[in-house]
C-alpha cells in the first residue's frame, strides 16, 4: 500500500482528531512528543503509516534516538503509548498509525476509482476503457452516491479492502492483551510503568502462567486483582505474582479431598462416632449426665 511520494514535504494532518484522541491526551507530555516524532517517520515509511525505516522496525533504540532520550526512557514511553491505544501493531509486531493506514487505503481506492471516471458504480467495460485511453475529454464524474446498487464485483472488492484493513489493525496478541489486563488489574492504569512490567520481558513472563501452569487468562486476571486488594501498592513486577499463580494452579489441579479411614485397623469410625453422640444425647435427656456450667469448658460433663 503506497502512500504519498517520499519527496513530498507535506501531507494532510487532522489537528482536531489529534487533539480529540483520548489515549494520546492522557499520555505524558514526553510520550506525546515522541509520538509526533514517530509520525514523521511513518509519513515517509513504506508501507505508509508504519513506523519503519528502510522497511525495518526502528525498535527501542531508534525511538530513543528520535526522542533524544535513553533506551530505558524510550521503552517506558513506547509502552505508555501502546497501553493507551495510541498506536497498534500488526501480526508481525510492527507499530503503525491506524489513521494513516486507513487514509492510505482510502487514497488507493480513490485512485483505482479515478481510473474508471471517478465513480465505482460507473462499470465501464474493458472496450470503453481502451477507447478512452489518451482522450483529452475523459467522461464526467456522475454523483458520488449512485442512486442504484453497486455492482457485485465492486462490493466484493470493498469487502476485501475492509478485511485487509481489519487485519492490518488487528488487536494485540493474546500475550500482549493478557499483560495489559494484568497491569490494569493490579492498578497500573496510568503514569510511569515500572521497568519490570515493560514488554517484551513482562509479556513473556505472564504468558508462562498460561503455557507452564495451564491457567486460563481470565483466572489469572482475577487472581491478580484479588492479590492487589490485599496490598497497599501494586507489585513491582510480574515475578511478584508467581507465588499467587502457582498456588492457584495447585488448587485447580489438586484432586478432591477424601476423608481417610481411621488409623486403627483401617476402619471407618464414623458409625462409632454417630453412636456415641446419640448415647450422649440420650443421657443428657434422662438427666444421667449434667453439664458443668461453671467451667470454662461447657462440654465438661459430670455424672451423678
Amino acid at each position: 500500500m503506497k502512500g504519498p511520494r517520499k519527496d513530498n514535504p507535506s501531507s494532510i494532518f487532522y489537528w482536531k482528531d489529534y487533539e480529540n484522541d483520548e489515549g494520546l491526551r492522557i499520555s505524558s507530555l514526553a510520550a506525546q512528543g515522541l509520538w509526533m516524532r514517530l509520525l514523521c517517520v511513518a509519513a515517509k515509511a513504506e508501507p505508509y503509516g508504519y513506523i519503519l525505516v528502510n522497511g525495518a522496525d526502528i525498535g527501542v533504540t531508534g525511538a530513543a534516538r528520535l526522542g533524544s532520550v535513553t533506551e530505558d526512557e524510550a521503552q517506558i514511553l513506547m509502552a505508555e503509548l501502546e497501553r493507551n491505544g495510541v498506536f497498534s501493531r500488526d501480526r508481525k509486531g510492527r507499530a503503525f498509525s491506524r489513521r494513516m493506514v486507513k487514509d492510505a487505503a482510502i487514497r488507493k481506492k480513490n485512485a483505482n476509482n479515478g481510473k474508471k471516471g471517478g465513480n465505482p458504480a460507473l462499470g465501464v467495460s474493458a472496450g470503453k476503457e481502451r477507447e478512452n485511453e489518451g482522450s483529452l475529454n475523459p467522461p464526467l464524474n456522475p454523483p458520488v452516491k449512485a442512486p442504484y446498487p453497486l455492482p457485485h464485483s465492486q462490493e466484493k472488492k470493498e469487502e476485501e479492502e475492509e478485511e485487509e484493513y481489519a487485519q492490518a489493525t488487528s488487536s494485540l496478541s493474546d500475550a500482549d492483551r493478557l499483560l495489559l489486563d494484568v497491569t490494569q488489574a493490579v492498578g497500573l492504569r496510568s503514569g510511569r510503568i515500572p521497568t519490570y512490567w515493560m514488554p517484551p520481558a513482562a509479556t513473556l513472563h505472564v504468558w508462562r502462567w498460561v503455557t507452564d501452569l495451564g491457567l486460563d487468562p481470565a483466572r489469572i486476571v482475577d487472581a491478580a486483582r484479588q492479590s492487589r486488594a490485599g496490598h497497599p501498592e501494586p507489585p513491582g513486577g510480574p515475578k511478584a505474582l508467581d507465588g499467587v499463580m502457582k498456588r492457584l494452579a495447585a488448587e485447580l489441579s489438586a484432586p478432591p479431598m477424601q476423608i481417610p479411614p481411621a488409623a486403627t485397623g483401617g476402619r471407618n469410625e464414623r458409625p462409632i462416632f454417630d453412636r456415641t453422640i446419640n448415647q450422649l444425647a440420650d443421657r443428657l435427656s434422662d438427666g444421667s449426665v449434667q453439664l458443668d456450667h461453671s467451667s470454662r469448658d461447657p462440654w465438661k460433663a459430670g455424672t451423678r
